[in-house]
């Protein structure tokens, strides 16, 4: 089954995949204009992080942890988020 949404993103970190044994992989795209910086932890995620640029997409398939992104501050940005679940 696939599941879809649009996240708002902004310099909070705001959680973008909550991961459970259902969560098989997935594709998060940066439909905004600024860089969205994801990481596994809810802390200061634009550091030892990842970087989505604007227009950029990235695909993951079996994640350890939950996954949460952010703008650098006074930054916003959108994020496409589309999951594939089974059971």
């Amino acid at each position: 089954m696939w599941r879809t949404e649009q996240i708002s993103i902004s310099a909070t970190p705001v959680l973008l995949i909550s991961i459970t044994p259902n969560v098989k992989e997935g594709i998060l795209k940066n439909t905004g204009s600024n860089t969205v910086y994801i990481r596994e932890k809810n802390v200061d995620v634009t550091t030892e992080c990842f970087s989505i640029l604007a227009g950029e997409a990235l695909d993951f398939l079996y994640l350890s942890g939950d996954v949460y992104g952010a703008c650098a501050a006074g930054n916003t940005s959108t994020i496409s988020l589309v999951l594939v679940e089974v059971g």
